[in-house]
């Protein structure tokens, strides 16, 4: 089922009438990598394969909703699943280090940092990257994540209290 539903809409359709739930089938391609039927239409761009796999039980996700065009579902899952969780160590486009200490809801990519010092021990100040220039140019943008253990950082030290870290109303 999964292979076909690459691209054989004609054989979907056939094998969902035999047996709906073969709308929920997966397949495992080794070391872990599952596909599902939805999955494999979706990955490569058959909004008519999925839709009727959808319509049989299958079970949406982001990638088959992307490629449906159903943004307003795309957004709402990128709105909820923060890319920068708190506590990450991040490097900024100016060079600067930083520990995400909120997310911003309405642009995720975008969280706010404290700045840390050179030797790691101290934070600098905040900053909000989701800030625009008056050309609507990002002032600051994450430009990659930095692993804690290996720098020795202590985030019990750069970090607020708990009941401080929380999502930007």
């Amino acid at each position: 089922m999964v292979g076909v539903s690459h691209n054989n809409l004609a054989r979907v359709k056939e094998l969902l009438a035999r047996n709906a739930t073969l709308s929920l089938a997966s397949w495992d391609w080794g070391f872990g990598d599952w596909e599902d039927a939805l999955g494999a239409a979706s990955h490569v761009g058959r909004p008519d394969i999925a839709e009727a796999l959808l319509a049989h039980g299958a079970r949406p996700s982001i990638f088959s909703a992307a490629m449906l065009g159903q943004l307003d579902v795309v957004k709402a899952f990128v709105a909820a699943v923060t890319f920068f969780p708190l506590g990450s160590l991040v490097r900024t486009n100016r060079d600067e280090t930083g520990v995400v200490i909120r997310t911003n809801p309405k642009d995720p990519m975008h969280p706010v940092l404290g700045l840390v010092s050179d030797d790691l021990e101290r934070l600098l100040g905040e900053v909000d990257t989701s800030v625009r220039n008056s050309s609507g140019v990002y002032e600051r943008q994450v430009v990659g994540t930095l692993p804690q253990r290996e720098q020795g950082v202590d985030l019990t030290k750069l970090l607020p209290s708990s009941d401080t870290l929380a999502v930007s109303a």
